[in-house]
């Protein structure tokens, strides 16, 4: 866990993103990207929870990390699965989402078209792998989706300048 701690905080820096990680099978991965990014690891890290839930939270709630003795706290999301999925869904249709052939994306490929809609007596809608089969990174592409519409990209350190009167001001 350590390496991809460190290669996730190579990528943040090299691209000044934000790191949205899932936390749902593994919270203790939150200390090791927090101790990484220093006195304030809210600006650059958002944690998610993928649930079963029908609906995203409106909010995240702070979730509490250590660095090295002194506590801080990380925002943290609770996702609906279903919700991502339809996300996903939607971007590809509209045309706002493309993916592009580098990488795994014929893995992604296989993965969103695998993924089964199941609609229970209670009206509500689930979405997962078939038996045998994963959507580990049709769900990372879900966590992506939502930080870049939700979340936006981390501030800069910037140095705030003095708004200066031109001498037209003074007439």
């Amino acid at each position: 866990m350590n390496e991809v701690a460190d290669l996730a905080i190579e990528v943040a820096h090299t691209y000044n993103a934000r790191i949205i990680t899932d936390l749902s099978n593994n919270s203790a991965f939150a200390a090791l990207l927090a101790a990484r990014l220093g006195r304030n690891p809210a600006n650059h890290m958002v944690a998610a929870i993928i649930t079963g839930a029908d609906t995203h939270a409106n909010a995240p709630v702070p979730m509490p990390v250590s660095l090295g003795g002194v506590r801080a706290a990380i925002p943290r999301w609770s996702l609906s699965k279903a919700e991502l999925v339809e996300t996903i869904s939607a971007e590809l249709d509209n045309g706002s989402l493309r993916i592009g052939r580098t990488g795994d994306w014929g893995i992604l490929r296989d993965e969103l078209m695998a993924i089964e809609r199941v609609v229970r007596r209670s009206g509500s809608v689930a979405y997962s792998a078939p038996a045998g089969k994963h959507d580990d990174l049709a769900m990372a592409l879900g966590l992506c989706v939502f930080g870049c519409r939700r979340c936006g990209r981390p501030e800069r350190n910037r140095q705030v300048r003095e708004k200066r009167f031109s001498a037209q001001a003074w007439t």
